[in-house]
């Protein structure tokens, strides 16, 4: 090869590599200043007050009241690596619903999901708000939740455990009625998935009541249209969703295989939750699979958990539980051995990475916790998954 063009592939190979190192180096600071960020206002008069959006050092910031988002913003510019804080125009407020009870999630014209009712603490709004975020990482959640200390919260656990359940639903909706009742509404692919669901919620909220109100796609009788601005609304508010004519609806996707899933243990620990949204952000609906009976990545699921490291050494003292989990297809002792490997598989990723090897622990869990039924492939496919659970202080 003439020396010329060897000279320049040399420094076209330079180039890229420049470009890559640039690439990570900015991922870590933005994963550095978002967790610091959300840490602090997590920890203030301000938390759950605004929508935030990071680039680089740079953050904006969205809230109903443009006054609030200022104040939110003259925060955030206090925050140690922020470089800019940015107020971008008011968020839309949330529509008025009349709730038959003390809780509802609804699906909004925008795509977002809002919760709504009174919740008696700060910790069970935040609960709440985790369990919506962890069940839908690819939807935004607004908080419609108010304080008030005389309401009930009884049934904030059998929610949350609820939404989780609920992944493969379009346009999903949960409800806690008068008397106490899970309500179900949305759409699902046929009469299995609605059972299947039905089954699935009815098992981590048992004995509560469970009401299935799910409509099957294709079958669902077109509803009465919905203007996009209510009388007396802001033109461009959010408005709750209406569902699209059955013949145009599509089917949910069903859950892929190795689904990433984000847990806290941490619930009250700021820096946590700060961490706990940073993963499920940076996750999204990454998958990270296996080559049938192997610890061996597919192509591609390395890169999915490449992405947690950054985040994971901004936060070097929350030790984190990374568990694999496996469906119960094959002897039972076998399935332990391989989820065993495979959380071993993944660790090493992340070390590779830059994660101290100090602050992963590797769990494999075999078939001992299934989050679907093993009697279907969709259910074995949702059952076979890599888990991030935030564990504990170091």
């Amino acid at each position: 090869m003439p020396r010329p063009a060897l000279w320049l592939l040399s420094l076209l190979a330079f180039l890229v590599l420049c470009v890559i190192c640039v690439s990570r180096h900015a991922s870590a600071i933005e994963a550095d200043v978002e967790a610091r960020t959300r840490a602090v206002l997590s920890a203030s008069e301000y938390r759950g007050a605004a929508e935030l959006a990071f680039s680089g050092r740079d953050v904006t910031v969205r809230a109903e009241d443009p006054a609030l988002a200022e104040r939110v913003a003259e925060r955030v510019r206090g925050i140690e690596g922020v470089r800019t804080a940015t107020v971008a125009g008011p968020l839309a407020p949330l529509p008025d619903v009349a709730l038959d009870g003390p809780f509802a999630l609804t699906p909004l014209a925008s795509g977002a999901l809002a919760l709504r009712g009174a919740v008696p603490d700060s910790a069970t709004r935040d609960r709440l708000m985790g369990a919506a975020q962890m069940a839908f990482p690819d939807r935004r959640i607004r908080d419609g939740l108010t304080l008030d200390s005389t309401a009930p919260g009884d049934w904030a656990g059998d929610v949350a455990s609820a939404l989780s359940r609920l992944k493969t639903v379009q346009n999903p909706g949960l409800s806690v009625d008068a008397s106490g009742a899970l309500v179900l509404t949305g759409t699902v692919d046929g009469e299995g998935s609605r059972r299947n669901v039905e089954s699935r919620v009815t098992s981590v909220v048992s004995p509560r009541a469970v009401d299935n109100r799910l409509a099957l796609a294709g079958t669902a009788p077109a509803p009465e249209a919905q203007p996009d601005v209510a009388s007396g609304e802001t033109p461009g508010a959010e408005t709750d969703a209406t569902p699209e004519p059955a013949a145009e609806r599509p089917a949910p996707e069903a859950a892929p295989s190795g689904q990433v899933e984000v847990q806290n243990a941490l619930s009250q620990d700021a820096d946590a939750q700060a961490l706990e949204r940073v993963l499920r952000q940076r996750l999204g609906r990454g998958a990270v699979t296996f080559e049938a009976g192997t610890d061996r990545l597919t192509p591609g699921s390395a890169e999915v958990l490449r992405r947690a490291a950054d985040a994971l050494k901004a936060q070097p003292e929350i030790a984190i539980e990374l568990q694999a989990h496996t469906d119960s297809e094959g002897p039972t002792r076998p399935n332990q051995r391989l989820s065993e490997a495979r959380a071993r598989a993944a660790k090493r990723v992340l070390v590779d990475a830059g994660v101290t090897p100090d602050q992963l622990l590797a769990a494999g869990y075999g078939e001992s916790t299934p989050i679907a039924s093993n009697s279907t492939e969709a259910g074995r496919a949702q059952n076979r998954r890599v888990v991030f659970k935030l564990l504990r202080r170091r």
